[in-house]
């Protein structure tokens, strides 16, 4: 059965509100203003240290403030961001395998793989914008397969439109 649209609104719109929120952030820990904001730093930088490792070396500083989520991170929401406007723009009624959904994951995942690789063996850190730029297809194709799933009709309504009678 076919998500409500709210639902497939609310997942398609998430990761740019989430970016935004991060962004927002932020900016608003670069220049602080006392008690005004405080709280909602506070507990986005909070739930950023629950889903986020967010150490310094490894995270964009903008506007001198570091974000409340390291690069790849950033990097994995930014591919979603991407990925959710793509599918906005066209909604497919293809609905891809679950063999062609892993082969994509495992596929986007190889440049994080590779970079993860690269840091254990030589002992040295990508820099923040290549650790983020491995991060993009994950996102990407995370948010294409959920997306394909909520956009795609049932398969009873499918089923349905070849056995109706006209």
């Amino acid at each position: 059965m076919r998500p409500h649209r709210w639902v497939s609104f609310a997942v398609l719109t998430a990761p740019t509100v989430w970016m935004a929120v991060l962004i927002g952030t932020t900016r608003l820990a670069a220049f602080p203003r006392r008690g005004a904001n405080s709280w909602f730093i506070s507990a986005v930088y909070m739930f950023g240290s629950v889903i986020c490792h967010q150490r310094p070396e490894r995270s964009f500083a903008l506007w001198q403030a570091q974000m409340p989520v390291c690069a790849r991170c950033a990097g994995i929401y930014m591919g979603a961001v991407l990925a959710a406007g793509v599918l906005w723009l066209r909604a497919s009624s293809h609905q891809p395998s679950p063999g062609g959904v892993r082969l994509m994951l495992s596929n986007a995942a190889l440049p994080t793989v590779i970079t993860l690789v690269y840091e254990w063996t030589l002992g040295t850190m990508p820099s923040n914008g290549w650790r983020a730029a491995a991060g993009v297809p994950l996102g990407l194709s995370i948010t294409v397969a959920i997306g394909a799933l909520l956009l795609a009709p049932s398969t009873a309504a499918v089923q349905s439109s070849y056995t109706s009678v006209p």
